[in-house]
């Protein structure tokens, strides 16, 4: 398709004005930016399954139904990401590449009790 001959596509107006990411679904949109002191808004909560122990938080949670091969590929996978990240990590102080946001701490905890 020839460039010049191109048609430039819009986004949709709603699209463009409200944002579609957790946690904003119901934010307001502001015109003024306003510094704020995130001790007078309530705490988050967090979600967690286990401990850094590796210890179920609610006891009457049933063990996950999956196997000891879904287990090894999701520990595989973490470990690539940990690599590629270090990896990509030098790559970028080296000046190889532009940009790199490592995903550390992103991989969580997973437990191998089999």
């Amino acid at each position: 398709m020839n460039r010049s001959s191109s048609v430039s596509i819009r986004w949709n107006a709603s699209v463009a004005i409200m944002p579609r990411f957790p946690g904003a679904i119901e934010s307001r949109l502001v015109t003024t930016m306003d510094f704020v002191t995130p001790s007078d808004f309530p705490i988050i909560p967090k979600y967690r399954v286990m401990n850094a122990d590796g210890v179920m938080e609610d006891k009457t949670r049933a063990r996950p139904d999956v196997t000891y091969e879904q287990v090894l590929t999701w520990y595989r996978n973490m470990l690539v990401v940990n690599i590629m990240d270090t990896i990509m990590f030098e790559a970028q102080r080296q000046g190889r590449i532009s940009f790199y946001m490592v995903s550390a701490g992103e991989e969580g905890r997973l437990g191998l009790e089999l």
